[in-house]
């Protein structure tokens, strides 16, 4: 299964692109172009048919997991939302077992019951894996973007906070009637 999933690697890419272009809970996706919305996807792919060779190779999931956290970072970067990148991998795994088992099952009488089911365990892992590392790079894109807003509202010196809420309160006791004004024109 592996090695048909590199021969027919750029038909699952388009699928898979086709999959999310379509999706109106993916409004993000609206904006970009084809090759935007490929990011890391083909490295995806390929190591998606590597481990359908290999399922235990740790290099693969090593890389798999560092291409993963890129997609996140690229998406956030993109304008995505949480949900919107969440949804974007769920229907790409979608996408794959629904489309592409049928596909080689019909070209590949070996590819049995049994055979689907141990395919599928690896497939739905690597795509677990791919949303938890995509998720966790982009929370933490979040977390920083958060932060630098805030650091400059952060007094640098503990004392600070309170001299800054003594001169507001010494401000506002003179500005207070003229406020007041302002507020009924």
């Amino acid at each position: 299964f592996g090695d048909f999933v590199l021969a027919h690697r750029d038909q699952i890419l388009h699928s898979w692109i086709a999959a999310v272009d379509k999706n109106p809970s993916i409004s993000a996706s609206d904006n970009l172009t084809y090759t935007q919305l490929l990011d890391h996807l083909p490295e995806l792919c390929t190591e998606l048919a590597a481990l359908l060779k290999q399922p235990n190779a740790k290099g693969i999931k090593r890389e798999a997991r560092q291409d993963a956290r890129a997609h996140g970072w690229k998406r956030w970067r993109q304008g995505y939302k949480l949900e919107e990148l969440i949804r974007e991998i769920c229907l790409i795994r979608r996408n794959f077992v629904d489309t592409w088992f049928k596909t080689f099952a019909a070209e590949e009488r070996r590819f049995d019951f049994d055979a689907q089911n141990a395919a599928r365990r690896v497939v739905e892992g690597f795509f677990d894996n791919v949303i938890i590392e995509a998720t966790v790079q982009f929370v933490e894109e979040h977390q920083e973007a958060v932060r630098q807003l805030n650091a400059p509202l952060k007094p640098s010196v503990p004392g600070n906070a309170e001299f800054v809420q003594r001169i507001t309160h010494i401000l506002r006791e003179p500005l207070g009637p003229l406020l007041l004004g302002l507020e009924v024109l």
